[in-house]
């Protein structure tokens, strides 16, 4: 699956999808990606109700914002201090954004639990990130 495939398999499957990527594309240089379950469910081909989100800590508060605004919810925190993961829950889905691990997005995925939870989708520029072959342990069933 290639990151066309992979955002249109998001765009039919998340509800939010376009409009957080029109977000994401105009979020002024901050990196907002995808990642995780969200990943792997899309790929799968799973109905999304969920989304796992990564940013750099310092983007944190801009994210929220937009998305509360799109989702009409509000965050709140999960986790201690020094893992701190923000949700919002709303009508038809929850969104989780958790600050990056590390100062790049392959730094946070190489410290992911399994090589299907190291796979990102950057929203503000549409790379794909999977330095792990976590896709490839997808197609052959393992973790």
């Amino acid at each position: 699956m290639n990151p066309v495939e992979l955002n249109y398999a998001f765009s039919t499957l998340f509800p939010n999808w376009t409009a957080l990527q029109n977000i994401a594309h105009n979020g002024t240089g901050r990196q907002l990606y995808a990642v995780g379950g969200s990943i792997r469910d899309a790929i799968l081909n799973r109905p999304l109700t969920d989304m796992d989100l990564v940013c750099h800590a310092r983007d944190m508060e801009h994210w929220e914002g937009h998305i509360a605004r799109l989702s009409s919810g509000h965050f709140f925190t999960l986790g201690k201090e020094d893992r701190i993961t923000r949700r919002l829950v709303s009508h038809n889905c929850t969104f989780d954004l958790t600050p990056m691990d590390g100062d790049s997005i392959t730094s946070d995925l190489k410290r992911r639990d399994f090589t299907i939870n190291a796979m990102a989708l950057g929203l503000h520029d549409g790379g794909f990130h999977d330095p792990h072959h976590g896709l490839q342990a997808l197609k052959q069933h393992q973790l």
